[in-house]
């Protein structure tokens, strides 16, 4: 709502009836985490859209490709040759950071999660209905929806050709940089990153 800016809280009474005929559920995951030593460390929610519910239709290309195996393997077997170093690269909610285009796509809170998110965002108290639901815009791919893993590859690998990464001709979810006479091969993986190169500093 805040940092990344993903959802939008709506008028029910603003909505079409085309728009409501489309709204879709919401669904939260929590999952407890641990350390390496078994210990608890946290609790992480995660809030998902319920695709199912959405026409697919509208969708016709939800494809993303994602880095094949025997892709993995030669990069790591050409790394070992070369001496390269290996990295992983994690980007936190990382389809939160590709924006929705097209069809625009509501979603319903429902009310126990609705009064949780007014305690800590006030500012969406305005938007609650009569029996405590929220609706809001989903303005960012979020996980669940049927074009957010192809919206967030889009937008990662165009990133990575804005910064001068070139895909692989075998495999588009290997790319590589040069950067002072050396190699940069990233190999993307829906949301990781393995770069490998014989200077991480480049």
């Amino acid at each position: 709502l805040r940092d990344k800016k993903a959802l939008s809280p709506v008028h029910r009474g603003d909505m079409s009836a085309r728009q409501m005929k489309r709204v879709i559920r919401s669904i939260m995951f929590l999952k407890t985490k641990f350390d390496g030593m078994g210990r608890f460390e946290k609790i992480k929610a995660r809030l998902v859209a319920n695709g199912a519910q959405q026409d697919k239709t509208l969708y016709p290309d939800t494809s993303s490709p994602t880095a094949s195996t025997q892709a993995l393997m030669m990069c790591l077997v050409i790394a070992a040759r070369e001496n390269r170093k290996a990295a992983a690269i994690d980007i936190g909610g990382a389809y939160l950071n590709a924006e929705r285009t097209g069809e625009e796509v509501f979603m319903e809170l429902e009310p126990g999660l609705a009064k949780i998110l007014a305690k800590v965002a006030p500012e969406v108290r305005p938007y609650l209905d009569e029996k405590g639901r929220l609706l809001v815009k989903l303005d960012k791919a979020l996980y669940g929806l049927l074009d957010s893993a192809k919206l967030w590859y889009d937008k990662l690998t165009s990133t990575l050709r804005d910064m001068g990464f070139v895909h692989n001709d075998v495999d588009p979810c290997v790319m590589n940089k040069m950067v002072n006479d050396k190699q940069i091969t990233l190999v993307v993986y829906v949301d990781d990153i393995l770069a490998l190169s014989e200077d991480m500093g480049a």
